[in-house]
């Protein structure tokens, strides 16, 4: 039996991420085959379906949310397959729109986006990161108010 638990907080069984287009899964399909046909990144593609990478809630999520009903070779995880119901996982989409941001106040002071894009210079400037995919994903569903 595949080793998983419940998170703390769990999402809704029937949780559609907002934006993410869906897949049914069919046999021989990985996260990792998915994200390479769509050019996403793994990590990012993962937490955009159940907000966790914790391998034990990702099982937990992929036999309740996708219904997964085969296990790996050795045991240890839920694989895809096109017998799993519903059998749907979300590609997230690889652009992003922002809604405009007012900022008010000392000019001098940075939005939210701009401290996070400090934060990753470096990875824009070398053009590629699985950082920044899944920092691109999580902006767009745990940006948090900045705090004074």
């Amino acid at each position: 039996m595949p080793i998983e638990r419940a998170p703390r907080k769990p999402l809704p069984a029937n949780f559609q991420p907002p934006g993410g287009t869906p897949y049914r899964v069919q046999d021989g399909d990985s996260w990792k085959s998915l994200a390479l046909k769509n050019g996403l990144d793994v990590r990012a593609l993962v937490f955009f379906n159940f907000l966790t990478v914790n391998p034990d809630e990702v099982n937990w999520y992929l036999r309740r949310n996708t219904g997964c009903n085969k296990p790996t070779p050795d045991g240890k995880n839920w694989q895809f397959s096109s017998t799993a119901r519903p059998g749907v996982v979300y590609l997230y989409p690889r652009n992003l729109t922002f809604e405009p941001e007012q900022v008010q106040g000392d000019p001098g002071r940075k939005n939210r986006l701009a401290i996070i894009l400090d934060d990753h210079e470096d990875d824009f400037e070398l053009g590629r990161s699985k950082t920044c995919s899944l920092c691109w994903t999580s902006l767009r569903f745990h940006t948090q108010p900045l705090r004074s």
